[in-house]
């Protein structure tokens, strides 16, 4: 009995994780991508902007948005930035975009660049969240692949 109400105590949890609003949000930007140029275009905006930027909270916020759209864009494309979808129930991804190989690199270059980090931890809903921190190499490397100069 005591496993039973322990088992249901867990599943009322873990429903109340999957409709909070996050995931709404999640979903609003998963739903607004629409191709792959469009990742990129804003990507470009994004790291143009960075010129710009006076603060360490507005770069990092930057580096958020930036990991969020490749993150969107990985669920568009069947996971096959980040690999992760599992290769045992299906041969190959199915993707509801087409990435090109050249793309798919670089959003796995621009993705393994997402580190973790608890910056602003104060201002957040949870302690740590996901920031693009590009080595200067990799930096210099996404720039020119997005004709950044």
């Amino acid at each position: 009995m005591k496993k039973i109400i322990f088992l249901a105590s867990c599943a009322l949890l873990m429903s109340s994780y999957a409709y909070s609003e996050d995931e709404s949000t999640a979903m609003k930007l998963v739903n607004s991508i629409h191709s792959v140029e469009q990742v990129k275009r804003s990507i470009r905006e994004l790291l143009l902007s960075e010129k710009e930027l006076v603060s360490g909270g507005a770069v990092d916020q930057m580096g958020e948005k930036v990991c969020e759209l490749v993150g969107a864009l990985d669920i568009k494309v069947d996971s096959q930035i980040t690999n992760t979808y599992i290769q045992s129930t299906k041969s190959k991804p199915n993707p509801e975009i087409e990435i090109s190989k050249s793309d798919l690199n670089l959003m796995r270059l621009i993705f393994a660049q997402c580190k973790p980090n608890n910056y602003h931890f104060w201002l957040r809903d949870s302690v740590l969240h996901v920031s693009y921190t590009p080595t200067e190499d990799v930096d210099r490397t996404v720039k020119n692949a997005l004709n950044i100069k």
